[in-house]
């Protein structure tokens, strides 16, 4: 294959983008900036040479050791550069050499490289979403508005220069665009009103209320600190060993705080049904190849958002506990912008049988073992499902017919 220097030279990149995740996935979630200071050593402070940050050879080379201090360097950074640059080469691999390709298939890479490049960067996010939110049980929401912004740069422009996009996600004609702009329109009218203090936040109170739990708690002599996700389990005065997560969905107010979230999804859904019938766009957007590329943006993010947040509400207000968090609905809604409406809901329905597998997989180590399963959140079967639907959608498309 001709293209071969080009994947190779794919998986290479991968590797880089792999190191630049294990900053991302070490500083994020502690407030760190990802820029500098450059990467060091964290118990002797040396600045790591240029030969030392070369992708997994680097850890080898090492013998996974400082070079000055001799403090071993976790197995994870290796693991994470090889693996981003394995998906990396896998995706043009399946998507242009395989029965799995993607429709875009017959205009070749050269034709359709912008959306390869946010097809891997959607990888790459979903890599460090998965790794941080099993650590931290956050996804951090820079990382999504980072992949959504790109596709709502990337996938217009290209439209306009002349990538085909009917070989890439279904554009939406008249209707969709209308619907799209309304629902644009609603979340920016949202998004203005909540800043504004119009509308109120949700879980606003939650911090206050664990801060009480930590002083009832002291007085206990049960724990000494505020919980967070990564801690250990503590005791309770019931005898019982809670896990942070336990501690957090005992917050009482749960589906107070969803009628809020309610309101605020309200409004854009409404607006998208407003859109349709009062936007002046009829026939005029056929043509208009950006601004139909920008609508699929808008209509996957919404897709992809909707169908997990309206999830997380009705799942809250049934139980009275937090079903999932906004971070899954923001990553999904990310999957969404870049696939496309459709694919979304396939995430979402294939997702709950990695969690299953995982659930089986944790409950027989812990037995084994005779330890505490280790609850894991929903983040890394949202990535686990979409690299499916994106590795193998074909497959699932023939099934659903």
């Amino acid at each position: 294959m001709s293209d071969w220097p080009w994947y190779l030279l794919i998986a290479f990149y991968g590797s880089c983008v792999g190191s630049f995740l294990n900053v991302v996935i070490y500083r994020l979630p502690e407030g760190k900036s990802i820029v500098t200071p450059p990467s060091a050593c964290p118990l002797c402070g040396k600045t790591l040479r240029m030969w030392e940050n070369i992708p997994v050879l680097a850890w080898f080379f090492l013998g996974g050791k400082c070079a000055r201090c001799k403090t071993p360097i976790s197995f994870q950074y290796p693991a994470i550069e090889l693996l981003t640059g394995l998906l990396f080469l896998a995706c043009p691999l399946v998507y242009f050499h395989t029965d799995m390709q993607m429709p875009f298939a017959e205009v070749g890479i050269n034709g359709s490289w912008p959306i390869l490049i946010v097809h891997l960067m959607l990888i790459a996010a979903l890599v460090a979403a998965t790794m941080i939110d099993i650590r931290h049980y956050i996804i951090p929401l820079g990382i999504p508005y980072v992949i959504i912004a790109l596709a709502l740069v990337v996938y217009p422009v290209a439209a306009h220069m002349g990538v085909d996009f009917r070989h890439v996600v279904e554009l939406p004609h008249g209707g969709g665009v209308r619907i799209a702009l309304g629902g644009l329109i609603g979340l920016i009218l949202a998004n203005v009103l909540l800043r504004v203090g119009v509308l109120p936040y949700s879980f606003a109170d939650e911090q206050q209320w664990l801060e009480s739990i930590q002083k009832e708690q002291q007085e206990q002599g049960a724990i000494g600190n505020v919980p967070s996700a990564t801690s250990q389990p503590v005791a309770s005065d019931d005898g019982h060993h809670h896990t942070p997560i336990d501690i957090y969905l005992q917050y009482p107010h749960t589906r107070r705080e969803m009628a809020k979230e309610s309101l605020f999804l309200a409004i854009p859904l409404a607006c998208m049904i407003a859109g349709y019938f009062l936007l002046p766009l009829a026939g005029q957007v056929e043509g208009m190849y950006w601004l139909r590329a920008l609508a699929g943006v808008i209509l996957g993010y919404i897709s992809g958002g909707a169908v997990i947040w309206i999830t997380r509400i009705l799942g809250s207000y049934a139980f009275g506990k937090e079903a999932m968090g906004l971070g899954d609905v923001h990553l999904l809604a990310a999957i969404g912008a870049v696939l496309g409406p459709i694919d979304p809901l396939y995430v979402f329905f294939l997702a709950p049988f990695f969690g299953l597998l995982a659930a089986l997989i944790s409950f027989g180590v812990a037995r084994i073992y005779k330890g505490q399963a280790r609850v894991i959140p929903y983040g890394p079967y949202l990535a686990g499902a979409t690299l499916v639907i994106m590795f193998a959608g074909k497959f699932f498309e023939h099934i659903i017919g």
